[in-house]
């Protein structure tokens, strides 16, 4: 199940319960 990510809004399979995809976690910076 796909999620969109709350800070970038791109949509990312999580890995957990997280809101964030692994790039936003990761510190990168949102295009």
């Amino acid at each position: 199940m796909q999620r969109k990510c709350h800070r970038c809004d791109r949509l990312f399979t999580p890995d957990s319960h997280s809101t964030w995809c692994p790039d936003c976690r990761a510190g990168k910076p949102v295009k």
